[in-house]
């Protein structure tokens, strides 16, 4: 996962819907526009870590200006 979480809204980083965790993390480009990522994990009972399961931006959904705006305001 690139970025950080950014503590000011800490409410709007991380959310657990049944066995998933959603986390938005923030970088920021060379311009210092920040780039926001959408990370879901799947908690692995096996290993006891966090499991990849997808990431937004991606090749196949680059980022769109209104993505981490429509996500969040939907938790």
């Amino acid at each position: 996962m690139i970025g950080d979480f950014g503590w000011s809204n800490s409410q709007y980083r991380f959310s657990e819907y049944g066995e998933f965790l959603r986390v938005v993390s923030t970088d920021y480009n060379e311009l210092g526009q920040p780039q926001h990522q959408l990370s879901i994990f799947r908690s692995d009972s096996t290993t006891k870590e966090l499991t990849l399961i997808s990431q937004l931006p991606n090749e196949q959904q680059p980022q769109k200006k209104f993505l981490v705006t429509a996500i969040v305001r939907s938790w």
